[in-house]
């Protein structure tokens, strides 16, 4: 059976398609992996820095199109990872009764926060780490955060 995630982020620009690309890169196939934004940058790619992290491991990706988390996504979703509180949050106002939840839930203390305005790249770079790290953890317990 397959399992449909999405990762949710501000613009679908930095942050989730990162997790999504990373996530893929495991090759299981009972995984459909996709990532959308609650407003989706007007550029038809992903954060140059995104993909300079994705090629510096290695982990393929495609050519990415920003876009918006859907009523129709949120449907045929089983998890929804949302990127950060604020994102949780509008996420619960907006589709109630999705299975919602946070990338870091197993360990609040990493910080995925947006690094879209960070002028360091280590920083940047340090926070595709930290969402590495607990992409780790989800492909390896990914029956846990079904509903």
């Amino acid at each position: 059976m397959t399992t449909n995630i999405v990762f949710v982020c501000h613009a679908n620009y930095c942050r989730s398609p990162v997790a999504e690309y990373l996530l893929k890169s495991f090759g299981d196939k009972n995984l459909n992996i996709t990532s959308a934004g609650i407003d989706p940058i007007g550029i038809p790619s992903m954060d140059p820095r995104s993909m300079d992290y994705l090629k510096r491991n290695d982990i393929p990706f495609d050519i990415h199109t920003p876009k918006r988390i859907t009523s129709n996504i949120i449907k045929s979703s089983d998890i929804i990872f949302s990127l950060d509180y604020s994102i949780f949050f509008k996420l619960k106002s907006n589709f109630l009764s999705a299975n919602i939840t946070m990338i870091n839930h197993s360990n609040k203390e990493t910080d995925t926060s947006d690094p879209f305005k960070y002028s360091d790249i280590e920083d940047y770079f340090n926070c595709m780490d930290n969402i590495s790290s607990l992409i780790n953890y989800i492909y390896k317990n990914v029956s846990k955060f079904q509903r």
